[in-house]
């Protein structure tokens, strides 16, 4: 485990997370050798002589890359973001992509800087006097277009306004979604708490997918794990996790050293911070 981890002190369960991720990659990392195949002498039982292939072996190779086939992490974890960047001086469109085994999501802008306190776990009565948005409505506000000023086109080589677009080009099976809910205000770093209402099955983000995605699978998701944090701050709290067990047919919830059942509805009132869908 990393050093920044170690000690008694509160770690993010998403930093936590994603650093995992990433260090099961680099170690799991597997990529054929490119060599041809090779041909030895060898010795049968009768004493002649005969020529036998080697065959070619994977070999173990750390590496940071996302699109070795062989990596069960990539294969399983990773989607890949397109970015369209139009140049306001020669209208050039250039292209870039970018690959991520973690989607982080965003708050609409209405709701970003807006924090509350109080306990994560909510009632009915608690929503329905607090804002809330939907898992949708915080990935559209992350993808939304983004105006930049003082871009450097790699066409016209002239410095000017730009505007990105972020769409998605594939879909891992396992898609991780984490929300922020840090808010920077003027009296220091807050917690947003509002209520993001997400799906049980059904998600389905084909409304996200650039024309030409290279996507051949569903597009729709089932949910299997939330993670919530409880506490006043970004800073402190205590985290629990929301599991659905396949062979009891139902949600369990982790608390430490205490596993207990759930209802679905109250699951679907949790704050969540982590969501896992698979496909």
């Amino acid at each position: 485990v990393s050093a920044m981890f170690e000690g008694y002190q509160q770690q993010d369960a998403s930093e936590f997370f994603d650093f995992l991720l990433n260090q099961l990659q680099d170690e799991l990392q597997l990529r054929h050798t490119p060599l041809s195949p090779s041909k030895i002498s060898s010795q049968n039982n009768s004493g002649g002589g005969g020529t036998a292939t080697v065959p070619l072996v994977p070999v173990l190779a750390a590496s940071t890359s996302l699109t070795s086939i062989s990596n069960p992490i990539t294969k399983r974890f990773s989607g890949t973001y397109v970015y369209m960047t139009e140049c306001s001086e020669c209208n050039s469109v250039t292209t870039t992509q970018q690959a991520f085994l973690t989607m982080r999501v965003s708050f609409p802008s209405h709701l970003a800087t807006s924090t509350t306190g109080g306990r994560q776990r909510k009632t009915r009565h608690t929503q329905e006097s607090q804002e809330q948005c939907s898992l949708i409505d915080c990935i559209r506000a992350t993808l939304s277009e983004e105006q930049l000023s003082g871009y450097r086109c790699s066409h016209c080589d002239q410095e000017c306004d730009a505007v990105r677009r972020c769409q998605l080009s594939k879909l891992p099976d396992i898609l991780v979604i984490s929300v922020n809910r840090t808010a920077v205000t003027k009296r220091g770093v807050g917690k947003i708490t509002h209520h993001v209402t997400f799906p049980l099955d059904g998600f389905d983000l084909s409304a996200f997918m650039c024309k030409d995605h290279s996507d051949v699978f569903s597009l729709n998701y089932k949910l299997s794990a939330v993670i919530v944090h409880d506490g006043l701050g970004s800073s402190r709290g205590h985290y629990r996790c929301l599991s659905f067990h396949s062979d009891e047919n139902g949600w369990f919830e982790f608390d430490d050293d205490r596993v207990s059942s759930i209802t679905v509805e109250k699951l679907l009132e949790e704050n969540a911070y982590i969501l896992v869908y698979e496909r």
